[in-house]
């Protein structure tokens, strides 16, 4: 059912996260955080816009899963440590 699904997604994003962590830096600001997450975004939006015939749904789950992991790592790296305050 989509309880499972969810639990798929959510382990998913968790392994997106852990190997984004181990692949790159910290952010170093908020604004690279930003840049990066609406990257990801971007990404998805383009598929959306895609003809519908031409959308590639595992694409943009794939596009789904990096979203919440930057998310992640936005709401740990920045929001958690006091970088969202500085400039």
């Amino acid at each position: 059912g989509r309880g499972k699904a969810v639990s798929r997604f959510l382990d998913e994003v968790a392994a997106e996260l852990e190997l984004a962590q181990r692949r790159y830096s910290p952010f170093a600001s908020a604004h690279e955080g930003e840049s990066v997450l609406r990257e990801e975004f971007e990404e998805l939006v383009a598929w959306v816009r895609v003809k519908p015939e031409r959308r590639d749904p595992a694409k943009m789950r794939r596009e789904c899963i990096q979203i919440a992991a930057m998310a992640a790592r936005f709401a740990a790296e920045v929001c958690d440590t006091g970088l969202a305050n500085e400039r």
